[in-house]
This record gives structure tokens, sequence and C-alpha cells, in this order.
């Protein structure tokens, strides 16, 4: 993951990095609907509904997160990394397999450092 430095122009922009973003293999590609699932705001409430955090309502909604498989629950699947995607709940990139498991799509898996596409 590289990183890309502002230019300084302003004194605000003097320190200012983002990722480049390189290693996305398609950028407008959306994510696969199956694999993603709602992710509820909390508003400062706990269980009961009772606010336990003061000034936390309202705001942006959230999106939703992306399904991993950080357990690795079946083993010894063969399968094909088919693109590396961008998730914006995780500092890491997502690898997406080509594998289908009787269920259904195969959920991906963070992608280690230096990991690439066959």
């Amino acid at each position: 993951m590289g990183v890309r430095y502002y230019k300084p122009v302003t004194s605000g922009s003097t320190r200012g990095s983002v990722s480049d973003f390189v290693e996305i293999t398609d950028k407008k590609k959306k994510p696969e609907k199956s694999l993603l699932e709602p992710m509820p705001k909390k508003g400062g409430r706990n269980f009961q509904g009772v606010i336990t955090t003061r000034f936390r309502g309202g705001g942006h909604k959230p999106g939703a997160t992306r399904v991993i498989d950080f357990k690795r629950i079946k083993d010894h699947v063969a399968g094909t990394v088919v693109s590396i995607e961008y998730d914006p709940n995780r500092t890491c990139r997502i690898a997406s397999s080509s594998t289908r498991w009787d269920e259904g799509l195969y959920p991906g898996a963070r992608r280690p450092q230096g990991g690439r596409i066959r």
C-alpha cells in the first residue's frame, strides 16, 4: 500500500497523506450484495436502550460492512484470488476469491501484505 503525500500549498496540508489505492484491481466495481451486512447505528445507547454516552445522537447513517471469513471455516478449498477490493471499515484490503461454497459465495479474506492476483 503506497502513500501519496500532498504538496504543502497551505499550512494545513503540509504533512497530509492518503493511500494511493494502486493495489485495488477494479475501482468502479461495486461490492457483492450478498456479502454485505448492515451496520446499525448505536447512538450512545446500550442493549437496554438507555443513553450511556452523551452527545452521540444523529449523524450520518453508517453504510454496510463486508463479510470476511476470519476463522477460515472451510479448510482445503481450492480457489484463486479474483480481485482486491477496498474496505472503508478497515485499514487492510480484501481479497475476493473465485471459490463458491455449497451455501453460496465465498466471503473475502484479508489480503496479506504484498499479496497479488495470479
